[in-house]
């Protein structure tokens, strides 16, 4: 609309109404008549987004949906209205303009969608000296200057405690002229929350899913304006027939009597739900960003998975994307809805639940470029489970340094993801960006896959997502590397503490998978760019590897206890009062101890004291690696009782055999195992050189030594 046009628009509503765009909010309301509203905009408002959900895009009509990948704060721009009925933009109205124009929210007309691109919903603030709030709508004049600004600071809806505590929940249904909502205050009550034995619901799946970090509980008693509610659920009644109405004005009228009924609907409880009566076909639901309101169409309103897709759009959550199409992720409720009552029971992706910041202390952000990471990660429904490794993670975040990063957990198959649609039991690769943005599913790996992203962020390297193995069913094993890497460490450097665990001292190392890596490159020259290793680790405080035995999770006696985790970052670590003609040297971007065969009568070697702990069997994990080496030359293993006045070998490694005939070839030992009598306190390993003859130029390198005990 032009702004000369919008002038004589504005003039004609003062004619027809005996006003004028100065009057006073009160003024304007009292003199409309047939309940119409004109007012000359006061205050700021706030920005909401509106995320609507059609019938054509629940699961079973999956392969008719109009594929949009919407991002909140990336759209494209172009002259779009901002009340299109998929994607909305409104403005929530101050207290004292909503009741001169009787709308929480109002939409636009005279702005184009691109004026929006970048707005964060709940928080952008929007205000033009020049706009006019004509019934219901808020027209901005062609040219009018328009200021942005936020709220952040002072909205309460915006802390951090949104996805945390208790919730007050109201849920509204309605008797109009022509038909009224189909379930009755019982049956929502009990669909909702479970008031009368409903096992499937919007309480109990946020509540299992968040393990009681987010309770949704229905509001009891009398409120402000008088009206007593009991169970979390109102009745109203409207003055209007819902077959010949649009959907938002169906809802403005349930919203305003509401309103008017409990004295103030959007100050009394965390979030209100209408569920609109039947009438209006075509539409699911929809939900406002970051804010308190969610509405429904009629049987909807029974549907569990539409109740927790919706609120998570209050809560900030986006849509789950795969394959270019906004709602096919199915592994979590950001996706599909389903036409169901109960079900299904799943929770959220890895994206989406590292957003919801539920798991603080068992998610973990890693820069690859830091070096590679190697750790134990767990479904959400394992968050409290005693008898996993204790330093598991629910999600791993991939810093990408582009728009986007990568999102990793383990979609465990059961308790409340019993029922996940897509991807169970497998690890979810997920791609998101920063905010409200929505996500996309990328890879679903079974044990020993992997995903290469080539060039990845804007490091011009390839990123390999390894689902290495299981410790047990409820434990994957996941390594995150850079295919030019090989064990322990791309990049000689010391260790980064993750963000919920203190620093840990420098003999503390990364962990080796004991498993196979899943393929044995031969290195070439370190003149030239080395090829894949085996799989690496970033620091962490037990080991992350496939369990060395049936281990009975109800009792620690056979678990083993790491008593000893060394990589070398701080010259030999706890090898260093032990040692002889050995060094620290990085090799291969590793940090490793280097023994230099020169001759048999003064070998290189070095050795440890290892406190048992009442451990009986030890077992000792590292890897080697010789830059140069003749047949019949190498190392052993040995071990000590007595504070080394005697040595016994636990193995040797002669070059030529037993598989180790390759230099700059890094090989892995698992569990190399030696007995000690119960109850001996210490005993001493020892890496020692072999060679017989005094002219020797041979040199090779130990790495990621970690030594663990079983008591038997």
């Amino acid at each position: 609309m032009k702004f000369t046009a919008l002038v004589s628009f504005l003039a004609s509503i003062s004619l027809r109404y005996g006003v004028n765009a100065n009057d006073s909010p009160a003024a304007l309301r009292g003199s409309m008549e047939n309940n119409r509203r004109a007012l000359r905009m006061q205050h700021p408002c706030t920005l909401i987004s509106i995320e609507t959900q059609l019938e054509s895009e629940l699961e079973e009509n999956s392969g008719s949906s109009r594929d949009r990948m919407y991002n909140g704060s990336r759209r494209n721009g172009g002259a779009r209205s901002l009340y299109d009925g998929a994607e909305q933009i409104v403005c929530e109205l101050q207290e004292d303009d909503r009741m001169a124009v009787g709308k929480f929210f109002v939409p636009f007309s005279g702005i184009e969608f691109s004026k929006f691109l970048n707005i964060k919903s709940g928080v952008t603030t929007f205000m033009s000296e020049g706009a006019m709030i004509l019934d219901g709508v808020m027209f901005v004049p062609d040219g009018a200057a328009v200021e942005f600004g936020s709220n952040e600071p002072s909205n309460r809806r915006l802390e951090t405690s949104r996805t945390h505590g208790i919730k007050k929940v109201l849920v509204v249904r309605a008797d109009a002229k022509d038909s009224g909502t189909t379930a009755d205050k019982k049956t929502l009550s009990d669909k909702f929350f479970g008031t009368y034995g409903d096992t499937a619901t919007l309480k109990s799946q946020y509540l299992a899913c968040s393990h009681g970090k987010l309770d949704f509980q229905p509001f009891q008693g009398t409120t402000i304006g008088g009206a007593y509610i009991e169970n979390g659920v109102l009745d109203v009644t409207i003055d209007m027939k819902v077959a010949s109405a649009n959907r938002y004005d169906v809802a403005d009228a349930i919203e305003d009597e509401a309103d008017r009924l409990v004295g103030g609907l959007r100050d009394q409880f965390d979030h209100v739900m209408l569920c609109l009566p039947p009438g209006i076909d075509g539409w699911i639901a929809y939900g406002y960003v970051n804010s308190w309101l969610s509405v429904y169409n009629d049987h909807y309103c029974k549907s569990m998975s539409t109740m927790v897709h919706e609120i998570g759009h209050n809560l900030g959550l986006a849509h789950s994307g795969k394959d270019g199409s906004a709602y096919a992720d199915k592994s979590g409720m950001m996706g599909y809805s389903y036409n169901l009552d109960d079900g299904p029971l799943q929770c959220f992706n890895p994206a989406k639940t590292y957003q919801l910041g539920w798991f603080d202390d068992k998610q973990i952000e890693i820069d690859p470029t830091d070096g590679t990471w190697v750790g134990t990660v767990i479904g959400a429904a394992d968050y409290a489970n005693a008898i996993v490794d204790p330093n598991a993670k629910v999600v791993v975040k991939i810093k990408s340094g582009d728009d986007n990063d990568l999102y990793i957990g383990y979609n465990r198959k059961k308790s409340m993801n019993s029922e996940v649609s897509l991807g169970g039991d497998l690890l979810s690769i997920v791609e998101q960006g920063e905010g409200y943005s929505k996500s996309n599913y990328l890879a679903g790996l079974s044990e020993e896959e992997t995903k290469t992203f080539y060039k990845f962020g804007d490091t011009n390297k390839n990123l390999v997502v390894e689902f290495v193995g299981r410790n047990s069913d409820d434990e994957a094993i996941v390594a995150i590397y850079f295919d030019d890497c090989v064990f322990p460490e791309c990049i000689a450097r010391s260790p980064a503490a993750s963000p919920t665990e203190a620093p840990q001292p420098p003999t503390q190392a990364p962990v080796p998978p004991t498993s196979p890596p899943s393929r044995q490159p031969t290195l070439r020259p370190t003149t030239a760019e080395p090829t894949l290793a085996p799989v690496i680790a970033k620091p962490t405080s037990r080991p992350t590897r496939k369990r060395m035995y049936n281990i009975s999770y109800n009792s620690s006696r056979n678990r083993p206890k790491e008593l000893l985790n060394e990589s070398f970052r701080a010259d030999l670590g706890v090898f260093n009062v032990g040692a002889n003609q050995v060094k620290q040297n990085v090799y291969q971007w590793i940090n490793t101890a280097k023994f230099e065969l020169k001759e048999s009568s003064n070998l290189p070697s070095m050795y440890t004291n290892v406190n048992l702990y009442g451990t009986s069997s030890v077992q000792v994990n590292f890897w080697y690696n010789a830059e140069t080496m003749q047949n019949g030359e190498g190392f052993k293993l040995q071990y000590s009782t007595n504070y080394g006045s005697t040595w016994t070998d636990a193995r040797n490694f002669v070059f030529g055999e037993g598989g180790f005939d390759q230099i700059e070839k890094w090989n892995s030992v698992k569990s190399e195992t030696f007995e000690v009598t119960q109850g001996m306190p210490n005993a001493q390993i020892r890496f020692v050189g072999e060679t017989e003859t005094n002219n020797s130029d041979s040199v090779f390198y130990i790495a990621g030594v970690n030594v663990y005990g079983v008591m038997q």
